[in-house]
């Protein structure tokens, strides 16, 4: 019984988070979609998605996965109010870590993010 309540538990707390990241794409709900792009021309080992009147970054959305050099992930955001603007960090292969703050999620839909900390939206 403890087992069965520690899964449903985990389950929960998967589903209720901001964003999942499983192999190659992010998912949580089939509401909202957002791609990423690492067009950076280093591996991201960690990614992190906030709103941005949030002070803690949560959990790291890749896990135990990485985003190479052109490739890109699709993030599914299960937007539980009307929350437009967000904030995105990572951190690559040799440990440098950027921040692009102020992301407005409902004007862009798509992120690609270049060498020295630069991203286009679209």
């Amino acid at each position: 019984m403890k087992v069965r309540n520690a899964l449903i538990a985990l389950v929960f707390a998967m589903l209720t988070s901001t964003a999942l990241f499983t192999t190659a794409t992010f998912a949580a709900d089939e509401e909202d979609q957002y791609f990423i792009i690492n067009d950076s021309g280093v591996t991201i080992n960690e990614l992190y998605v906030s709103a941005s009147e949030e002070k803690n970054w949560g959990k790291n959305l890749l896990q135990t996965a990485e985003l190479k050099d052109s490739e890109g992930g699709e993030i599914l955001f299960a937007h539980d109010d009307q929350r437009c603007v967000w904030d995105l960090a990572t951190k690559d292969e040799h440990g440098n870590e950027v921040e692009w703050n102020k992301i407005d999620l409902c004007k862009y839909t798509k992120i690609t993010l270049k060498p020295n900390g630069v991203a286009e939206y679209k």
